[in-house]
């Protein structure tokens, strides 16, 4: 099965904005070369480790599978993982409320 490069792209480019980070700075963090970040920015159809591909993942705050599940269809897109995180906020906020409520 080919991997999606396109969507690790989107996915990469995405979380750099979300985050405020720089190329460079993904680069240092991840201590992947820079040539292979840009390439992966662009979505460029080349197979890469799963060690590169954990590297820039944990850089960026993902665990370390995630890139390599998005190239194979497999990682949650940007939707789902907002509606996880908001449920998970709201199961929180209950939590404190009930805690709150008995103090």
């Amino acid at each position: 099965m080919a991997k999606d490069w396109a969507a690790v792209a989107e996915a990469v480019n995405t979380r750099l904005v979300e985050l405020g980070m720089t190329q460079t700075e993904l680069v240092r963090k991840s201590r992947v070369a820079p040539m292979t970040v840009q390439t992966i920015r662009k979505g460029v159809d080349k197979d890469r480790s799963p060690h590169t591909l954990g590297a820039i993942s944990t850089a960026l705050g993902w665990p370390p599978r995630h890139l390599e599940d998005i190239s194979a269809g497999t990682g949650a897109s940007a939707g789902d993982r907002l509606a996880t995180l908001e449920a998970e906020v709201a199961s929180l906020r209950e939590r404190v409320e009930r805690i709150e409520g008995t103090t």
